[in-house]
Order: structure tokens, then C-alpha cells, then sequence
């Protein structure tokens, strides 16, 4: 799964008490959550069920890039 790190980070503000209380349950560095989303390098299956799960699907629709993974979105 792509993120749109835009979107990603609005969304993190809005549903997150902190970026960096999220990075603790995600099992990031700051610095790595930084790197992942510059690069825009796709996340493994682990790190996307994760992100699912802390956000939920209806949260995560807008901040994953559809496009850039080459499918329709499902949801």
C-alpha cells in the first residue's frame, strides 16, 4: 500500500493525540515515518493491515494512493 503523505498527515493530526505517540505504536522512528512518506515507498502487508487497524478503513480510504498500487479502490 502508497500513502498520500498529505492526506496521511492531516489525518494523523486530526485522529492522533501526537506524531509521535503514533510513531510508538506503529514501531517507527520519527525519522523513518518522515523518510516513508518523502520517499513514497510502499508499505508492506504488516505496516498496512497495522495502519487499517489503528485508523480503520473509512479514515484510511482518502490517504491511500489508489492509483499508484494499480488498483480500484475496493472500499
Amino acid at each position: 500500500m502508497k500513502l498520500k503523505p498529505k492526506k496521511f498527515i492531516e489525518m494523523l493530526k486530526r485522529e492522533c493525540l501526537s506524531v509521535r505517540l503514533f510513531c510508538v505504536e506503529f514501531g517507527v522512528t520519527m525519522a523513518e515515518l518522515k523518510k516513508m512518506l518523502t520517499d513514497n515507498k510502499a508499505l508492506d502487508m504488516e505496516q498496512s493491515e497495522k495502519l487499517i487497524y489503528i485508523f480503520g478503513a473509512k479514515n484510511m480510504k482518502p490517504c491511500i494512493d489508489w492509483e499508484a498500487i494499480n488498483v480500484r479502490c475496493p472500499i
